[in-house]
């Protein structure tokens, strides 16, 4: 019986001898259990920051995405406006074209007969000069004052 105390003291002893380490071993444990928990709680707490960061950018860009479609359908109902005011302006332009070709010939047969006054005067004053015919009148200037200028054979 003694030897089986002996042994049962010995066994005792040994187990005791384990068991400090083997407490620290679980409180390592109970630690390392704690700061898992405290990591998967801050692993969530991120993952629910960046959920709902997510989701104010995600609102954010359906806002601006709706902001630019209506600035779309305004800029493209300018366009049409525009396209509708550039088929009339060119409508008018086509209506106007036979006037302004009129405008232009008669303006083209006025220069030209100005011009052939203007030689019809020249050439008068130079007759004028070469007859030797001067008179105290001032030269006429217009076809008016050729109407009212006595003649060189009056």
């Amino acid at each position: 019986m003694q030897g089986n105390l002996t042994r049962v003291t010995d066994l005792t002893a040994e187990i005791r001898r384990r068991l400090g380490p083997l407490g620290k071993q679980a409180e390592v444990a109970r630690r390392a259990q704690f700061i898992q928990v405290d990591v998967r709680d801050a692993k969530s707490r991120l993952l629910a920051d960046d959920l709902a960061q997510m989701q104010a950018r995600l609102t954010q860009e359906k806002a601006d995405e709706s902001a630019l479609i209506e600035r779309r359908e305004e800029i493209e109902k300018a366009l049409g406006e525009a396209r509708a005011r550039l088929a009339a302006l060119e409508q008018a332009a086509a209506e106007a074209t036979p006037a302004l070709t009129r405008a232009n010939d008669t303006y083209y047969r006025l220069s030209a007969l100005r011009e052939r006054l203007r030689n019809l005067e020249s050439l008068a004053q130079e007759r004028l000069r070469m007859l030797g015919t001067h008179t105290d009148a001032a030269p006429p200037t217009d076809l008016v004052d050729l109407d009212e200028q006595p003649g060189p054979c009056a």
